[in-house]
């Protein structure tokens, strides 16, 4: 039964009565592109960024689920049993019901849901928390409170587990290493991804989705990743994939200030001056928003400090 969440003033019902017309949408559109692939999505999304070009949006979770049901239905039936065989529910009602790379795709969103709490004594827990009733719309599989409290706890072991490896504060609030595994900040005069470019790191998505491989073939997920088992491993692959393949989430913009000149239009490449200045950095290019009016010189460059919105 749905119910009025106190905290937030939000109508749970009115976002979960939403997910059965997603649901639908969602399995046409895999239906639609599942002859032309991830290309046709692609192109469908750059156009997308043609026609608002103020912005450049991630994928959301409908993006993820779009993701995975083309994942499910390229599954070859050996590739498929094995899916199934991983992605299974080890909670009642559902135990041994096989979660569909659809539904697993925005699990790694969904565990940002996840807070850490430090209490009086200094002694550190992991809650699942959403902040929004409509970030639960992904994530309900997920929930103790619709029946899958293994499946909570897994998401909050998780977080747990990939909190502290690395220090991710942007704004100054730290939110865990493991929201670092989502995205790249190569510069984005680059043509192509290589660990020698500045921007790379041994946490980040490229990083993030060799552990998981590894661990899908047996082998050991190298530091920094903590990663528990196949399942777990196959939740962050069904995701991560997808925020490879979305428009500059492998990317980032460095911008002028007063003390690093840039180009004609302000902009810094890091690797041209071998070290990232970190009054240049942006929070990458996920949501390019522009929340300082720029100070223009005479050659029209920007020297006024710029921020970004966070990654996604």
């Amino acid at each position: 039964m749905c119910s009025i969440d106190q905290r937030s003033g939000g109508d749970q019902c009115h976002y979960f009565r939403k997910t059965d017309g997603y649901q639908r949408s969602e399995e046409r559109a895999a239906r639609k592109y599942s002859d032309y692939g991830f290309v046709l999505a692609l192109i469908c999304v750059a156009l997308i960024c043609l026609l608002y070009p103020t912005a450049a949006s991630a994928w959301g979770y409908k993006g993820h689920r779009v993701v995975g049901s083309i994942a499910d239905q390229m599954l070859h039936d050996n590739a498929k049993a094995q899916v199934s065989q991983i992605l299974s529910y080890e909670d009642s009602p559902d135990q041994g019901v096989a979660i569909t790379l659809r539904i697993a795709g925005p699990w790694a969103d969904c565990v940002k849901s996840v807070v850490q709490i430090v209490d009086g004594q200094g002694h550190v827990t992991y809650s699942y928390e959403p902040s929004n009733p409509e970030f639960r719309i992904p994530c309900t599989s997920f929930e103790k409170d619709h029946q899958h409290p293994i499946e909570q706890a897994r998401m909050e072991d998780y977080v747990g587990r990939n909190f502290s490896q690395c220090s991710y504060a942007p704004r100054g609030k730290e939110r865990g290493c493991h929201n670092t595994y989502h995205f790249d900040d190569v510069a984005f005069q680059r043509d192509r991804f290589d660990r020698s470019y500045l921007g790379t790191n041994e946490h980040d998505l490229v990083a993030a989705i060799t552990a998981a491989i590894a661990m899908l073939k047996d082998n050991k997920a190298p530091a920094p990743f903590s990663i528990k088992d196949k399942k777990e491993a196959l939740f962050m692959l069904a995701h991560f994939v997808g925020d490879l393949h979305q428009p500059l989430h492998v990317e980032s913009v460095y911008l002028a200030h007063d003390n690093v000149p840039g180009d004609n239009k302000g902009r810094v490449d890091p690797d041209s001056t071998h070290q990232i200045d970190p009054e240049s950095v942006t929070a990458g290019g996920n949501r390019i928003s522009v929340r300082d009016q720029c100070l223009m010189n005479a050659q029209n460059q920007c020297h006024r400090r710029r921020e970004a919105a966070g990654h996604y």
